[in-house]
């Protein structure tokens, strides 16, 4: 059936049939016609001039971005959207809503601050539904990162308002974000609180699918607080869940090899970590795998298992041997499996081979920049060195990494044992108290 159209018939005054087409289009619109409302938006536009009447002219613009929108042409509705908060003809709620809008706009484009203050703007100027989304959007861009503590407030108010349109899903959303939020400013406990919340609300929810990804949420909390059993158990559950992509899949071997790992279950730990190799070669992440092999390698030395850590560390070799060598990640990756090497020949006894693969590892970091790594790297090279060859890797270190840092203070009681033992003990007065007079 075709669809009706509209012309600014002269019957009326220009605000009446300014409105009538506003009205159409809007009609249009909501019945999946955006092309056709905008239609009537062009021909409506030269009455809403003539109306003289601003607010006739503030609806226009909102209709109009949000058809604009609709036809993926956000570059023309951004214009119109900030027409709106720009001038005083609007009211709060048109300026919120034009806000809410825009920051939906931005995001779409990655500009996550602009969206973030879009939707804070949108916050303070409405009430009700919109928001409370407002809220939980500005909330759920925050939660993740560095400014996570800004998120709380406005992911627990976000809650409160969902909870009280009674639906179940928007509610269990809003608390996932908030033990996100919860987790990276240090709230551990709040975090498994809200998260078990979440995972209790979604089974049977509209938003079923977003039960692994809060089980990932409440493993995290539960292992920032210790309880690492229960972590394990819902990693578990996730691994078994049968909805996860090859490279969901490959994180969720990789978290459970960590947990195993910090629970000083090495050997449990081997094969979580080379699952997660192998799916992250499924998924196409080679550096991803190589990182899963080394930590593989890495668990297998701890559990004394060395026939395994050799092994796996040739793994790390033949993984990145096709990779392109002079990628910093791919020079880091491989500075990092001279270290890995060095530390099994030192476990094998073979510290001047221990000893030249460390001093190779430090040489590789130094090519990408990596100055902690290299420092730590010449550290473990002196450790293995008799103490006229480690005391200029040591105070080299020790001058010229930042004060007060965990590397600092191993250089330096590493520099002062040398020098007593070589019976230079005023040099290492010197380095003891400057150690000293930075201890807190």
């Amino acid at each position: 059936m075709e669809a009706p159209r509209w012309s600014p018939s002269p019957e009326g005054d220009p605000a009446t049939r300014a409105g009538w087409g506003i009205s159409l289009a809007a009609m249009q619109l909501t019945a999946g016609r955006p092309t056709e409302a905008l239609d009537v938006l062009n021909r409506a536009e030269p009455l809403v001039e003539l109306s003289g009447t601003p607010e006739i002219g503030v609806e226009m613009r909102l209709l109009r971005a949000t058809v604009l929108l609709a036809l993926d042409r956000a570059d023309e509705a951004e214009p119109e959207l900030r027409a709106v908060q720009a001038t005083e003809a609007a009211d709060d709620t048109q300026r919120g809503y034009a806000a809410f809008r825009l920051g939906g706009l931005l995001l779409h484009r990655d500009d996550v601050e602009g969206a973030v203050d879009a939707y804070a703007e949108a916050a303070a100027l409405t009430s009700g539904p919109m928001a409370a989304e407002a809220r939980f959007h500005r909330g759920r861009l925050l939660a993740g990162g560095p400014r996570a503590a800004e998120a709380v407030p406005d992911l627990v108010e976000a809650v409160a308002e969902f909870t009280v349109y009674g639906a179940v899903e928007p509610p269990a959303l809003a608390r996932i974000e908030l033990a996100v939020a919860y987790l990276n400013s240090g709230r551990a406990h709040e975090a498994a609180e809200t998260a078990e919340e979440a995972v209790a609300a979604l089974p049977g929810s509209g938003v079923a699918a977003e039960l692994p990804r809060a089980r990932h949420v409440l493993a995290s909390a539960y292992r920032q607080i210790g309880e690492l059993d229960a972590a394990l158990d819902l990693v578990r559950a996730n691994i078994g869940s049968g909805d996860n992509d090859p490279y969901a899949l490959a994180r969720l071997h990789e978290d459970e090899g960590d947990i195993l790992e910090a629970a000083d279950r090495d050997g449990e730990a081997v094969p979580a970590y080379e699952a997660a190799a192998t799916a992250y070669q499924t998924a196409e992440s080679p550096l991803d795998g190589v990182r899963a092999l080394r930590k593989a390698a890495r668990s297998a030395r701890y559990a004394g298992q060395l026939d395994d850590t050799a092994r796996l560390l040739d793994a790390v070799e033949a993984a990145l041997f096709p990779l392109p060598s002079a990628e910093p990640a791919v020079v880091f990756h491989a500075a990092g499996l001279d270290y890995d090497r060095s530390a099994l020949a030192d476990r094998l006894g073979r510290r001047e081979e221990a000893a030249t693969l460390a001093a190779r590892a430090a040489e590789g970091y130094d090519r990408i920049g990596a100055a902690d790594n290299a420092a730590d790297a010449r550290i473990t090279q002196a450790e293995l060195l008799d103490e006229p060859a480690a005391e200029p890797l040591l105070r080299q270190v020790f001058e010229s990494v930042e004060h007060g840092t965990n590397l600092w203070y191993r250089a330096g009681y590493a520099l002062a044992d040398a020098l007593r033992t070589l019976n230079r003990d005023a040099e290492a007065d010197s380095v003891q108290a400057q150690l000293d007079d930075a201890t807190p």
